[in-house]
């Protein structure tokens, strides 16, 4: 997949108290100036924003990358004459400095779009019951939810599955020193860079945002007041009416607020200004579910439909194939509409968002499975380099690589929630549109070519099959190892969001559940065979319960905690066992160290498994 495509909110918008009976204020100078002029303003504002923004984000490498490939990847080539181009190369040159290795880069957008796609998945109900009624949606709820969610934030980093990879990504987050003085001279040259383009397109220099009025507005964007922010958008609306990113601030300001008129006013200013220096509009799509959110809080239903259909196809045209969250909100807005109206091409514009994010997900869990599956695969490293920087990559390798074998001595089968969650609603779409068998086996093809499992853990891929599918799990037939205070489980019963309880009943009716289990390590006995891959949990608090015979144990394992798809096993402790464990007291001399023995009768309690 892509990363680094979302600019944490450069140029995201601001929105503007004005009701919707006044004259466009933006409308009103765009209208004055050519085209070539309104892409010169537009590029302008952009950059000299995008270069404070950089300034003010020497804490964040993820800022850097992202920031670096919407650059390379999202400009429009037509908007750009020499003089922007060489600012822009210099932008780059800067950027590319301080951007992180590919790996931490990978597992970075890996990690917030797992994060994102949890988050979504806690704000909707359950797929299957989505289509009962039209009030199952909560399209407000999805807005609420990840879908804004910042990449350059370490606080959405923190629920990481492996503490290891954690402190790894962590490491190195911030710039050092030395960006300070190639920060510096970017100010510089994005100051002669303003100067010359008003003067080389006859720009009304008002229009030109000047570095003070940006460090303003940069500060003023992330103030968590939104009262606050709105009075100080409102009032210097001269300053920025020009800008883009202004009015788009602004409505998500108001929105913040709930104030949806003025909410959807804003988005109405923006669009007004018809300027394109991107070639898919992204902040513009992002406000977009807020703006279909709000519209569906204020407009009649007539005009709701109307308004959320149009701004659907214009998030569907500003974003690409990997823009699975922002598409997603597209297909439950169309189901919303679908509801309203029981039209059926609302379903079927749903259906086709859903099938074509699956169609470009699955390939991202088939790469986890390789990863997992397959021998680790450790970075080069190339010894000491002379460059500051270049030493600090070497070390960040070796890091990588210490990391990657440390977690894989724990690490359990990867999910891909964005693809769970799409595959969770194409199903529900599917049973509802009642779609023919020789399009449930394309699906089945896409999912699972040559039979294959999408997901390695089967009792979670059993449930995206239409035909041919999978053998319903059948515990019975399925060997778990229970020793009290060790539990060894095969894994393909697992993945890396799997939750595993111990309940005890004894035999007066009180019950303690055993909660704290840990993977300590998983042996890869067959490297064909997931189900040869054992994970082996252990418990503090079932190693101090003091067991007793005739005890009723349930093991209950939820391969992901997220879901209502609980796998069970009962034992019972049975009687005592007889076990001797022979010691002695030996010298080692080459170590200098007594090892002490002696000969000790123990009884314990046995754990027997029941049907």
């Amino acid at each position: 997949m892509k990363t680094g495509k979302r600019i944490v909110c450069i140029g995201l918008a601001i929105v503007l108290s004005v009701s919707a009976v006044l004259p466009s204020i933006a409308g009103e100078t765009a209208q004055m100036l050519t085209a070539e002029q309104k892409n010169a303003i537009a590029m302008l504002n952009y950059i000299t924003v995008l270069t404070q923004d950089i300034n003010k984000s020497k804490n964040s490498k993820v800022y850097m990358e992202n920031a670096y490939s919407n650059l390379v990847n999202n400009i429009y080539p037509n908007s750009v004459d020499d003089r922007t181009l060489d600012q822009l190369q210099g932008l780059l040159d800067t950027m590319e400095r301080y951007r992180m290795i590919d790996v931490k880069r990978e597992r970075l957008q890996e990690v917030y779009e797992q994060s994102k796609a949890l988050k979504l998945k806690s704000a909707i109900p359950n797929p299957l019951g989505l289509l009962s009624s039209v009030n199952s949606i909560s399209l407000a709820g999805i807005v609420a939810s990840g879908l804004y969610m910042a990449i350059d934030s370490k606080s959405n980093y923190s629920a990481f599955n492996s503490s290891k990879e954690k402190d790894f990504l962590e490491k190195g987050w911030a710039l050092d020193d030395a960006a300070d003085k190639e920060l510096h001279e970017r100010r510089k040259s994005a100051f002669t860079y303003m100067i010359k383009m008003v003067n080389e397109y006859g720009l009304p220099g008002d229009s030109a945002l000047t570095e003070e009025a940006v460090d303003d507005f940069v500060s003023w964007k992330a103030n968590k007041n939104v009262v606050a922010r709105i009075q100080f958008l409102e009032e210097n609306q001269e300053t920025y009416k020009d800008y883009g990113g202004y009015w788009l601030t602004l409505a998500d300001s108001y929105y913040d607020l709930e104030d949806y008129q003025k909410c959807l006013d804003a988005v109405t200013e923006y669009e007004s200004m018809s300027a394109r220096i991107f070639r898919h509009d992204y902040d513009y799509a992002q406000i977009l579910p807020r703006a279909i959110t709000a519209a569906g809080k204020i407009y009649k239903k007539d005009q709701y439909i109307s308004v959320a259909d149009n701004w659907c196809q214009k998030i569907m045209k500003n974003t690409e194939d990997d823009d699975w969250s922002l598409r997603y909100f597209a297909a439950q807005t169309y189901l919303d509409l679908y509801g309203e109206t029981k039209e059926q091409s609302f379903i079927e514009k749903a259906y086709k968002i859903c099938l074509n994010n699956v169609n470009v997900l699955a390939a991202e869990q088939q790469k986890l499975n390789e990863r997992y599956l397959n021998k680790p695969e450790k970075l080069k490293v190339f010894g000491k380099k002379k460059a500051k920087e270049e030493k600090a990559k070497e070390k960040e390798k070796k890091d990588y690589n210490k990391m990657l074998m440390t977690t894989r001595e724990c690490e359990l089968p990867p999910i891909y929630e964005p693809l769970q969650l799409n595959c969770d609603l194409l199903f529900a779409i599917a049973k509802e549109m009642g779609i023919p068998s020789e399009e449930k086996s394309r699906i089945d093809h896409i999912l699972h070519p040559n039979d294959d499992n999408l997901f390695l853990t089967d009792i979670i891929d059993q449930k995206y099959w239409f035909d041919g599918a999978n053998e319903k799990f059948d515990s019975s037939k399925t060997d778990i190892s229970y020793e009290g205070n060790e539990l060894k489980i095969p894994a393909n019963l697992l993945t890396s969001n799997s939750s595993v309880n111990v309940t005890v009943k004894e035999k007066d009716g009180n019950t303690t559940e055993l909660k704290d289990w840990e993977v300590q390590k998983v042996e890869r006995k067959n490297k064909q065979d997931l189900s040869k891959f054992i994970a082996c949990f252990n418990s503090k608090s079932a190693k101090d319960y003091r067991w007793k015979p005739g005890e009723k144990i349930t093991i209950t394992i939820k391969p992901d905690k997220n879901e209502d798809s609980p796998v069970t096993f009962n034992y019972r402790s049975d009687g005592t066992k007889d076990k001797w464990y022979d010691y002695a007291k030996i010298w080692e001399g080459h170590k200098n160290h007594w090892y002490d023995y002696a000969r000790v009768w123990e009884n314990s309690v046995e754990f027997v498994r029941e049907a």
